[in-house]
Parts: structure tokens; C-alpha cells; sequence
């Protein structure tokens, strides 16, 4: 049985063509804070999605997407490092999973950029594990631990005492504030979903599904 987490977005961000986002959260570097909360305990802990449309302020450092802490060895974390770079990075009890994609646009101010995180670690092709689309297209991984086979993903709820955190990385430094603008922000749990299951594209660009 899978659930889904639909943020109810908070604000109102300019916009312009191809959609309008309405309204947005907004998590400036400088001012720190994020919206975190705690979910029921998932029964399949192996398999989660993440979708989210963002807008970058920022041109260099962290900028978190969503971070899960459970306890010290147990947590996970998916953000942007260097304005090109993105990340997943966890610990399970000591053992720990890398991973990292060049995406193939810049990050900047002026457009949004739809991002999927589709997490199945029960998949027996390790690269199929973790996969990353930005805007409809899959990226490249760079491993340098991959994710051990039907282990927890630290992204959702694992544990009653885990809290889920977005926009921000609360045991890191302030450089790990999302500095970003998001939209239509989605978490499924249970299943590997593909970014079709969020966006479509009109006119030769790729946006939200209506």
C-alpha cells in the first residue's frame, strides 16, 4: 500500500511561461528554518519517490531538498552541492550509500526545474536502486557506495522517531539551506514512480501535470 504527502504550498512566487506554479515555499539561505514533520511508520521501507518543482537563488554550496534523521547513525540526506551537482547520501546502521549526478542544466533563477528522486532498493540492477530525472531526463550516476539491496531508504518514514525535514539540513551548517523555491512538492511512498506520473510536455517544455 503506498501513501502520498502533498505539501500545501505557502506564499505567493512570480512566474511566467509555460505554467503558473501559484504558490510556492520559499527557503532563503539566510534565514534559516524549514518545514519538517513526522509521518507513520511505512511498511515497505525500501521504496519511495520524491517529486518537487524548483526555482535556485542560490549559485554555489548547499541547497537540501529533504533530509530524514532517525539518530545519528541512521539518517538521509538529498540536496544540490555547487550549483551543478545533486546528491543522495545515507547511513543504515553504520553502513552508507553515495551517490552523486551531474545534471545537465545549471541552476538558476529564472526557470523551474522538475526534479524525481524514484527509490527502489529491492531492484536486483543496482543503477536502477536510486534513479534521478531533472526535467523528463534521466541522469548519470557517479557512485561512490551504492545502496546494498533491499536496504531502508532514509528519505521517508522508517522509524516512529524519525522526523523528515525540507528546505534545510538542521545538523548541518546554515551553507545546507535550500536558498530555492518549490512547487508542487510530492512524496510517495511505495512506489518507483517516473516523472510522467507528475509532468507532461506542452509545447516542446516540460511542466506540470494539471
Amino acid at each position: 500500500m503506498s501513501n502520498m504527502f502533498s505539501i500545501t504550498p505557502v506564499g505567493k512566487a512570480a512566474f511566467s511561461y509555460p505554467y503558473d506554479p501559484g504558490y510556492s515555499m520559499m527557503f532563503p539561505r539566510y534565514e534559516e528554518g524549514n518545514l519538517s514533520f513526522q509521518g507513520s511508520r511505512q511498511t515497505d521501507t525500501d521504496v519511495v519517490t520524491v517529486s518537487l518543482w524548483n526555482k535556485s537563488i542560490f549559485k554555489d554550496g548547499y541547497g537540501t531538498f529533504l533530509n530524514y534523521v532517525e539518530d545519528a547513525n541512521n539518517y538521509g540526506i538529498f540536496r544540490a552541492e555547487n550549483g551543478t551537482n545533486f546528491r543522495f547520501y545515507q547511513e543504515v546502521a553504520g553502513v552508507s550509500t553515495d551517490l552523486n549526478w551531474v545534471v545537465q542544466r545549471s541552476f538558476d533563477a529564472t526557470g523551474w526545474m522538475h526534479i524525481v528522486l524514484a527509490c527502489d532498493s529491492g531492484q536486483a540492477t543496482a543503477a536502477n536502486r536510486i534513479r534521478l530525472y531533472v526535467n523528463n531526463v534521466e541522469q548519470t550516476q557517479t557512485v561512490t557506495s551504492q545502496i546494498v539491496q533491499d536496504t531502508n531508504v532514509m528519505l521517508h518514514t522508517v522509524a516512529p522517531s524519525g522526523s523528515q525535514y525540507i528546505g534545510d539540513q538542521p545538523a548541518g551548517s546554515i551553507t545546507r539551506h535550500a536558498d530555492a523555491i518549490y512547487n508542487d512538492y510530492i512524496i510517495v511512498d511505495g512506489q518507483q514512480l517516473t516523472p510522467s506520473s507528475f509532468g507532461k510536455e506542452k509545447s516542446g517544455i516540460w511542466v506540470p501535470i494539471d
